[in-house]
């Protein structure tokens, strides 16, 4: 279908994918066994489109309610299940809409004021950072690397889940996020930015995030914000994104994991 916008035509092309992609398939498909490559999905040449957490492990993920953010994050989670040794890292969980299940896969599941959260989180990365170099080292990599050779134990890479709707203090959280993406990289704290909604983002988070998974939008003006066309509202609602770096810009299908896959992993892990 053709759509107007703006006096610009929009042209609407059908999902291309035709397939359920399960997390199992996807994980199969994996050529390189890296454990901080992970794989997110199968872009529109039938390619496996992947990210390395070890290097960047800071995801916007932008999309409304039901279109499989959700189902991503469990995925996300549970692959690195799979892949690498639980006792090298953590995954934290901000939520202020409840609205996430499966809680046993974070080990702490955080509300309340966004900005005393945050706060903490800051602290948590001046202390890692503190430790880091009072131990001659520059980097988290080089000091778990000094720690494995003396027989001491590692600083676990910390990934944390943000999903808020504050829009009260949205400079405050802006700063407070821009320094957590930058002094995190040292330290090995990530942080996965969920934004159901674009007014909450700014064009500076847009820029510091390199990596930018958009699901479905409905509304031609969101899209047009995020992307400077309709391509997001063309998506399906079962996982299908937009996914960008500073490299590319490509249709992707991510994975769907079942209810009951990631009752296994929880058991098993």
């Amino acid at each position: 279908s053709v759509i107007r916008y703006n006096n610009n035509l929009i042209i609407e092309i059908n999902n291309k994918f035709i397939s359920l992609l399960t997390a199992r398939n996807l994980l199969m498909k994996q050529s390189i066994l890296n454990n901080y490559l992970i794989p997110i999905g199968i872009n529109s040449e039938n390619e496996i489109e992947e990210i390395d957490i070890s290097r960047d492990g800071n995801l916007l993920l932008i999309g409304k309610e039901n279109v499989g953010i959700r189902n991503f994050i469990y995925y996300f989670i549970c692959s690195l299940f799979m892949k690498i040794s639980i006792a090298n890292y953590e995954f934290t969980l901000y939520d202020d809409t409840n609205s996430f299940s499966h809680l046993i896969l974070f080990k702490e599941v955080n509300g309340g004021n966004i900005l005393e959260y945050l706060n903490n989180v800051i602290k948590e990365i001046d202390e890692r950072i503190k430790n880091i170099k009072n131990h001659h080292a520059e980097n988290i990599n080089e000091f778990n690397k000094n720690q494995e050779l003396e027989g001491n134990q590692i600083l676990k890479r910390k990934i944390i889940i943000l999903n808020y709707v504050d829009n009260d203090n949205q400079k405050l959280i802006e700063d407070k996020i821009m320094y957590i993406i930058q002094m995190g990289r040292i330290c090995g704290v990530s942080i996965i930015i969920i934004c159901r909604d674009v007014n909450i983002i700014s064009s500076i988070i847009l820029s510091i995030v390199k990596i930018k998974l958009i699901f479905k939008l409905k509304d031609v003006k969101d899209s047009m914000k995020i992307l400077n066309d309709s391509r997001a509202t063309n998506l399906d609602n079962k996982g299908e994104v937009i996914y960008f770096n500073k490299d590319k810009q490509i249709r992707v299908q991510t994975p769907l994991i079942s209810e009951n896959e990631i009752n296994k992993i929880i058991k098993a892990f």
